[in-house]
């Protein structure tokens, strides 16, 4: 009988750069006075050629305060002003795609571990816990279809216990996707099976999103098959391939479908050997419960956090307050864009301003603990923090009830509170890969 090896919402509708050496980290310069003025006087040269503010701006206040240093005539000439906005586009690219060095990885991770921590009870909602969805049927009946997911009879056998759900809300149309499944990695004649899972929230159209679902996995496959064959450190490559994952895929989206606007956040979790492996992009959220215990596994990219939004005033495309005075701290304006995110896939990295580099967390893993991940998208996260929707799946799970269960009663609640987005849940239990 043939076994699947993966399930995949329903959808409507490159190949890599290689790690062959370790590339030091670019340091960031201080933002003395002279790069501050510099930003300004960016900005206003931007304005006058009516170019876009691009992500690199603080890397061009460099540029342009070098110039001021030269004193030269022409600093503001039409013509000056496009071979800067050349060099911008050239320094994203190579930026967004560049290795970051074995040395600084291993402090990287820690720290994002622990900085994920900081948010577990974010977004807490009281009505949470005493939440009963039996009372609120017209909200859910138009949602009941979605939630009843049809999965394969079988999966692989490391997907054995996993659950999937999802919901229109109160939206048009489904733009959200999903992916659980499993990648075979050749790596030196043997085979590495390694569990992957994968929350896509489109914007604008699902069109990104089903274009994520679809190809994360082969480039996936194709990288770490590639990479992990000739490169002893494997925590460098395996974390440089999650940084650029994005970047590639973003990029080849736009070749095959340049005139699509829609774009995506991401969140994926993998599981290689004894560790899980977290990449994200956007505000879908990763979480698991560790033996009833919450552990925060990404942080949304919001223009609200403080460090998303100090990264962004740095490059001088932020402003607290919008044209109408309103306070714009979760909505920021970034390069004239009003989106509530710092970090999405699928826009144009030059002329967008939102950077499509995953933030990674890394995650040992012990056999002997209860592992429950759940990914989902902003739909449910806007009506609990991380640290009630574990509990609850770690109650539930205590209760005798599975992972599909658990992931529409999830969605269930979120709609009774009155969350209007599209959700998709996916609730599973997971350890360690024995080799």
């Amino acid at each position: 009988m043939l076994v699947p090896s993966s399930l995949s919402s329903p959808s409507l509708a490159g190949g890599g750069v290689g790690l062959s050496s370790p590339a030091a980290n670019p340091r960031n310069r201080p933002a003395d006075s002279s790069v501050t003025d510099a930003a300004a006087s960016l900005l206003s040269l931007y304005q006058v050629a009516s170019l876009p503010a691009t992500i690199s701006l603080m890397e061009g206040a460099h540029r342009v305060a070098g110039i001021k240093r030269k004193r030269s005539p022409t600093a503001d000439s039409p013509s000056n002003i496009v071979n800067l906005e050349k060099e911008y586009a050239q320094w994203i690219s190579a930026h967004n795609r560049r290795c970051v060095a074995p040395a600084s990885i291993k402090g990287k991770l820690e720290r994002a571990l622990n900085y994920a921590q900081q948010f577990l009870e974010t977004g807490a909602n009281p009505r949470w816990s005493t939440c009963h969805v039996t009372r609120n049927v017209e909200v859910l009946r138009h949602s009941d279809q979605a939630l009843k997911q049809p999965l394969p009879s079988q999966l692989h056998p490391l997907l054995q216990q996993v659950g999937v759900a999802t919901a229109i809300g109160q939206r048009e149309a489904m733009e959200d996707r999903y992916l659980v499944t499993v990648l075979n990695i050749q790596i030196n004649g043997k085979v590495l099976h390694v569990p992957l899972y994968g929350v896509f929230d489109g914007h604008r159209g699902e069109a990104c999103a089903t274009f994520l679902q679809k190809n994360i996995g082969p480039y996936l496959t194709r990288q770490l098959a590639q990479e992990l064959s000739a490169i002893d450190d494997h925590d460098y490559a395996i974390f440089n391939i999650l940084k650029r994952a994005f970047v590639e895929l973003g990029a080849q989206y736009r070749r095959e479908q340049p005139e699509a606007s829609a774009g995506s956040t991401a969140n994926i979790a993998l599981i290689i050997k004894k560790h899980l492996w977290v990449a994200n992009v956007g505000d879908s959220r990763a979480v698991m419960s560790v033996s009833r215990r919450p552990m925060a596994l990404s942080v949304d990219a919001k223009p609200g956090n403080a460090f998303d939004r100090s990264v962004i005033k740095r490059r001088g495309v932020f402003r607290d307050r919008d044209a109408n005075g309103r306070n714009a701290r979760r909505a920021g304006k970034i390069g004239g864009w009003w989106l509530n995110m710092t970090r999405a896939v699928g826009y144009d990295e030059i002329q967008a301003p939102f950077n499509p580099r995953a933030k990674i967390v890394k995650y040992a893993l012990k056999s002997n603990a209860s592992n429950l991940l759940i990914i989902a998208s902003d739909g449910l996260w806007s009506m609990a923090s991380s640290s009630q929707v574990a509990k609850s799946v770690a109650s539930a799970s205590g209760d005798g009830r599975d992972c599909a269960s658990i992931a529409q009663t999830l969605i269930r609640k979120a709609l009774t509170l009155g969350s209007r987005d599209n959700i998709s849940v996916i609730v599973a239990k997971v350890k360690p890969v024995e080799e």
